[in-house]
């Protein structure tokens, strides 16, 4: 297989896009940078994101628009304008990504049932803020209204930050962040049904930007099955997070005992640190502030990269929180190569971030021309009627070594869509989450229910020859190995993707580390808060006067979500050329594709900087108080008419005329936030979003973990359902993908298998083994 074959998996697949959001833009950015051929349909006078902020230092060109266009076609056949041009572009395609909203569908020709009858075997993504049914189907939501919906705003910021800044409003994520969780839940939910089109034929594929943003923050929901309400002012680590150095800042994450006492190693053995009451693990996560106060002191007089640098070589998680141009400099970024030249329109050649995820030895061809072979087109469906049942992965097995948070949550978004994963563990070595985690404040062991509800369990001692053995045997059945260890683990177990492909020429491997499989830093250590701080988010996001932000679970679940959505890459590659093939997903690199806009600026010589909550081109934009005690509500205010109607409803100094421009607005972001919080602090954070969404403006409360659960929206998309765990009714989120056709999804079981507890399926039903050589391989200490 050649790497220019690697280099665009989904060669031959023709997508086209019509989006004005991030979303959307974003979904056709990944399809195209994988080698899908998409054509971007734009409105007269162009898409609204060529007018999106920021804007590339002295020109008229938009880093956003620039950034989510690399590698895609450009097309005039609006269905406003052309409907004629529109429909043929459709009668090629092979996926329609739209964000239009549910009251121009219609109008444009996009109503499902519609471009169904005309389109019977096109996979029809709509990508919405709130999804396409529901009662709040048709409500607004910029960015900020979405990380607030999300539950994630709310416990925004913990750590540092919150220490300093304690009385300040909750905090957004840098960026789109949510809107780029939306966009890569539409990939995912595209390629699902492009899976599965052979024999369901075309289906609509109904994207909920805040249920990816729920998705991705479902360990909140978790604890309320653990009966814990997750909040901010309690969410902090309980020892470590973001610490201070002589030149920036780090973050710190020692979650196993031997990382913290090889840190303590690192400090040079501090008198505190020999306490004997420090030397337990449980007894240090109640003492965190007192260590914290010992480990910001000591870190303080260190120098960020020469503290990374010794102690990664002990084996300590340590990242520095990296600013974007560093992130475009760094050794590990070049030596993978995640940057590529691209000729801008009125701006020239700037360095681009291409993809956080690779096929080969080689990066994607961000941009690059279709390979010279011919590529057989996708199967396709008889036109018929085809009954909404089943899952649209059914029939695809996963052989899951995957540990913690990042790999495990991204095989259980695919088993939730119907593949099959057995997940392998041995009693020699538990997976993190049967442990407690005294750093993250849980003193008993993590439950399963949000990572492997549904898999399957089977031991495997991979120490053992006949352990690899059976391994090998395994992968013979399977169609996805999926593994999360540093790079060079697998190797050095011998079940290598090169070894495995011997066993099972098509196997496709998909490995997710924290910095990928090659490079300087690949032998790195590092979780969810580590990766945002390598890719830039870290640094980007935060209060402007302020620390880093520390970004946790989302970061994690991110990662998954990509590697879900890339395994279906792989899955379809597979399908048209017969070849397996290994997918390295970095997830520092992740952190950085979220930042794609920042990096862009960045090589133009541009600076971007913190703004906390602000936007610039929105005012106002926030998150401001409501009646009650913590109680906050999200509003973005986009244009000018929309000011006019919030002054109207806020009345007295709000009809400042200097204030009805959107540049006399951002000059006066202090006086604007004081005035907008006087008003909303006397209402009820439901009755103004309510109100203003009635009134055309975005916006939304602010709610924790239990709102979500509770929302009549998400319970009746079923986003949010609930099981019985263990004779408890817990909350569990389900994958953020609604399909017409192969409709079945989500959790089933709830419960976790107990270790080992899937062996007769395995062993006996698949692989028809004997006991007598089941109870061989035992005392062998292979399955243990």
């Amino acid at each position: 297989m050649s790497n220019a074959d690697l280099s665009r998996p989904l060669a031959g697949i023709r997508v086209v896009e019509r989006a004005s959001g991030p979303a959307a833009a974003y979904a056709g950015r990944l399809m195209a940078t994988l080698g899908a051929e998409v054509t971007a349909v734009e409105p007269a006078g162009g898409s609204s994101l060529r007018r999106a902020e920021p804007f590339l230092s002295g020109t008229k060109v938009s880093a956003l628009f620039a950034y989510l266009s690399a590698g895609k076609k450009f097309s005039s056949a609006d269905p406003q304008a052309d409907r004629a041009a529109f429909e043929a572009l459709l009668d090629s395609a092979d996926i329609l990504i739209e964000d239009v909203p549910l009251r121009d569908k219609a109008a444009l020709g996009l109503a499902p049932d519609a471009v169904e009858g005309r389109h019977p075997n096109l996979v029809h993504v709509s990508v919405l803020p709130f999804g396409a049914t529901g009662p709040k189907a048709g409500w607004k939501g910029e960015e900020i209204n979405l990380i607030h919906a999300s539950g994630e705003g709310n416990l925004l910021p913990n750590g540092l930050s919150l220490d300093m800044f304690p009385e300040r409003p909750p905090l957004k994520i840098h960026g789109n962040f949510m809107q780029f969780q939306g966009g890569v839940g539409a990939m995912l939910g595209g390629l699902a049904a492009l899976w599965a089109r052979p024999t369901a034929g075309g289906q609509f594929v109904d994207i909920s930007v805040q249920e990816c943003g729920v998705v991705v923050g479902l360990f909140a929901i978790q604890q309320l099955g653990d009966g814990f309400k997750e909040r901010r002012q309690s969410r902090s680590f309980r020892y470590g997070g973001v610490m201070p150095c002589k030149d920036g800042f780090v973050e710190l994450l020692t979650i196993e005992d031997k990382q913290w006492r090889s840190f303590v190693t690192l400090m040079g053995d501090p008198e505190w640190a020999k306490e004997e009451g420090l030397q337990d693990p449980l007894a240090r996560g109640r003492r965190g502030e007192e260590i914290n106060r010992h480990l910001r002191a000591w870190t303080a007089t260190q120098t960020c990269d020469d503290l990374v640098t010794r102690g990664q070589a002990f084996g300590v998680p340590l990242a520095k929180y990296a600013t974007p141009a560093e992130v475009l400099d760094g050794a590990q970024e070049n030596a993978r190569k995640i940057f590529a030249p691209v000729t801008i329109e009125g701006v020239g050649e700037r360095r681009v971030f291409v993809a956080p995820y690779r096929f080969g030895p080689e990066p994607l061809a961000l941009g690059g021309s279709p390979t010279s072979a011919a590529v057989p087109a996708q199967p396709k469906a008889p036109v018929s009627s085809i009954p909404a049942s089943g899952r649209p992965l059914a029939g695809v097995r996963i052989l899951d070594f995957t540990i913690h948070a990042a790999g495990p949550f991204g095989t259980h978004m695919l088993g939730q869509l119907g593949a099959e994963c057995i997940k392998v563990e041995t009693s020699k070595r538990l997976d993190m989450f049967r442990r407690p985690h005294p750093v993250y404040g849980r003193m008993e062991p993590s439950t399963f229910a949000h990572v492997v509800a549904d898999k399957k369990s089977i031991r495997i001692n991979v120490k053992k020859p006949e352990g690899v053995a059976l391994v090998k045997r395994i992968t013979a059945k399977s169609d996805i190995v999926a593994e999360s260890f540093r790079a060079g683990v697998m190797d050095r177990l011998g079940i290598s993707f090169a070894e495995l492909a011997k066993v099972k020429q098509d196997i496709i491997m998909l490995s997710s580390c924290a910095c990928g499989q090659t490079g300087p830093d690949a032998h790195f250590a590092g979780y969810a808060p580590l990766f945002a701080a390598w890719g830039g988010l870290g640094t980007l996001s935060g209060y402007e006067d302020g620390p880093p932000l520390e970004i946790r679970h989302v970061m994690d679940h991110s990662v998954g979500l990509n590697a879900a959505s890339v395994a279906l890459a792989a899955l379809n590659f597979r399908r048209r050329t017969g070849q397996g093939a290994h997918v390295d997903l970095a997830a520092r690199e992740i952190a950085s594709a979220l930042i794609g806009e920042a990096l862009l600026q960045t090589d133009h010589g541009d600076e971007p900087q913190r703004m906390g909550n602000h936007h610039l081109g929105m005012a106002p934009h926030g998150a401001y108080p409501a009646k009650g005690e913590d109680c906050w509500v999200s509003i973005a205010v986009a244009n000018d008419d929309e000011w006019r109607v919030l002054a109207g409803l806020i009345g007295g100094a709000a009809a400042d005329p200097c204030l009805a421009t959107v540049s006399g607005r951002l000059g006066s972001r202090s006086r604007l936030d004081g005035l907008v919080g006087a008003w909303t602090r006397n209402h009820d954070a439901e009755e103004i979003a309510v109100l203003l969404q009635q009134n055309g403006i975005a916006a939304h409360a602010s709610w924790t973990p239990e709102m979500v659960v509770a929302d009549p929206h998400m319970r009746e998309r079923a986003a949010i359902r609930d099981i019985v765990v263990g004779g408890v009714v817990r909350p569990a989120v389900s994958v953020p993908v609604r399909l017409s056709k192969t409709s079945g999804r989500g959790i089933e079981k709830g419960a976790p298998a107990a270790l080992g507890g899937d062996e007769d399926y395995v062993y006996g039903e698949l692989l028809g083994m004997s006991r007598a050589e089941r109870s061989a391989l035992e005392e062998a200490e292979a399955i243990i």
